[in-house]
C-alpha cells in the first residue's frame, strides 16, 4: 500500500506521545515477566484502552457536529441572502397584500423559508447541545484516562526497573565471567600467584 501507518501514540495535533500506550504496544512484552500483578495490570490496561477509545469516538462525534453547525450556519445564510437578493420591500409588502394568486404564493413561499430557517436554528440548537454534551463526556474519561496513568505509573516504573536492574547485573556477570579465566590462569614461567595477588 505504501501509506504510512497512523501513529496511535499521538493523542492530540501538537504530536504529545502518549508514554502509556507507547509502553504497552512496543515494550510490555519485554517487561512482562517484571510485573508482579500481571492480571491486576491486564485489567488496567484493557480499562486505559477502553478510555482512549472513548475519548477518540468523542472526539469523532464532535468533529461530525462541528460539520453540521457549519453547514446549517451556511444554508441559513445564503437562505437569508436569497430571499432579500433583488426584492424591492414595497414590492414585497404589496404582493403580500395584494390577496391575488401571485401574492398567495408569494406568501406561501416565504411561510415555507420561514418554517425552513426556523427549523434549521432548533436543529442548531439541538447540535450545540450535543456539542457541550459530548465534549463533558470526553472530559470525564480524560479525567479517568490521567487517574488510570498514575496507578500504572508505579508498575510501569518497578517493571522497567527491574528490567534494567537485571539487566545491569547480567552485564556485570559478564564482565566478571570474562575476567575470571585471566585470574585463574597459570602465570607465565610458572609461577602461580601468591595469595593477596589476585
Amino acid at each position: 500500500d505504501g501509506e504510512p501507518a497512523p501513529n496511535v501514540y499521538e493523542q492530540r495535533a501538537d504530536a504529545k506521545v502518549d508514554q502509556v500506550l507507547f509502553f504497552f504496544e512496543r515494550e510490555f512484552e519485554r517487561h512482562e515477566p517484571f510485573i508482579e500483578d500481571r492480571a491486576g495490570m491486564e485489567a488496567l490496561r484493557v480499562e486505559y484502552y477502553n478510555c482512549v477509545n472513548a475519548i477518540e469516538f468523542q472526539n469523532e462525534i464532535i468533529a461530525q457536529l462541528v460539520d453540521e453547525v457549519l453547514e446549517l450556519r451556511g444554508l441559513l445564510r445564503q437562505d437569508a441572502q436569497e430571499a432579500l437578493n433583488g426584492m424591492d420591500q414595497e414590492l414585497v409588502r404589496a404582493l403580500a397584500e395584494s390577496g391575488g394568486a401571485i401574492g398567495q404564493q408569494f406568501t406561501a413561499a416565504m411561510r415555507a423559508a420561514d418554517e425552513r430557517r426556523k427549523e434549521a436554528r432548533v436543529r442548531l440548537a439541538h447540535i450545540r447541545l450535543d456539542i457541550g454534551e459530548r465534549r463533558s463526556k470526553r472530559r470525564a474519561k480524560e479525567k479517568d484516562r490521567l487517574a488510570l496513568v498514575d496507578r500504572l505509573s508505579a508498575p510501569i516504573g518497578q517493571a522497567k526497573l527491574q528490567r534494567f536492574m537485571e539487566e545491569q547485573a547480567s552485564a556485570q556477570k559478564g564482565v566478571e565471567d570474562v575476567a575470571e579465566p585471566w585470574s585463574a590462569a597459570p602465570r607465565p614461567g610458572g609461577l602461580q600467584a601468591a595469595p593477596g595477588d589476585e
